[in-house]
């Protein structure tokens, strides 16, 4: 098991004057039984309300396209060479894995043939062909949410990512605007264009 680093993401610095203090964003990833183990604590009390009264759980996930369209977890796997994984995933379980050759270009779905067998200290092990929500917590005022994904699924040719950057999609309620319009923060720990790009990946974070 690794020690996993706490990071914290900001909204892209356009996005500040919705706001008079950002919902906080914290993400962790430690590996752990051949899984990385994805974790986002966020302030949610300023979320859109119809998120708020949805149910979730865990359990195995399903793939969908597009999540970004609505609160979206993801994750940027980076390889020395310039190519990258994209995982998105949602507080339903749905999920997608996608593979880029170089910025933006020869995008491909990820499908993984191999089963996968993830085992919890306090139960038994679960055989599975999808990333897992393992876990939703929530309360007034925060959401923790928890992803397993197979390591195996971000490597090319048996070869481990460089670094990974975690980003999110969150459609908020600005605390600025008198009529309470939705607005959509684009969170990531590093943002290094003038407009939200999740897919620049110069900087690796330390």
């Amino acid at each position: 098991m690794s020690t996993p680093q706490v990071l914290e993401l900001r909204p892209h610095p356009t996005q500040n004057q919705f706001f008079h203090s950002p919902p906080q964003v914290h993400f962790s990833c430690d590996l752990q039984d051949e899984y990385y183990h994805l974790h986002f604590d966020l302030q949610w009390w300023i979320v859109r309300p119809d998120i708020h009264a949805q149910s979730f759980g865990g359990g195995p996930a399903s793939r969908r396209d597009e999540l970004w369209r609505a609160l979206c977890f993801e994750v940027f796997f980076v390889h020395a060479n310039g190519a990258y994984f994209e995982f998105n995933g949602d507080l339903h379980g749905s999920y997608n894995l996608y593979q880029f050759e170089s910025y933006r270009q020869g995008m491909k779905e990820v499908f993984p043939d191999q089963r996968q067998v993830l085992s919890f200290a306090e139960g038994a092990a679960t055989e599975i062909l999808s990333p897992f929500l393992r876990r939703v917590k929530r309360s007034d005022r925060s959401l923790q949410v928890e992803w397993w994904l197979p390591k195996n699924w971000v490597k090319l040719k048996n070869i481990d990512p460089t670094f990974f950057r975690p980003s999110m999609v969150m459609p908020c309620v600005g605390e600025k605007s008198d009529q309470k319009e939705v607005t959509v923060l684009y969170y990531s720990t590093i943002h290094e264009r003038e407009k939200p790009d999740f897919h620049a990946l110069t900087q690796e974070m330390h």
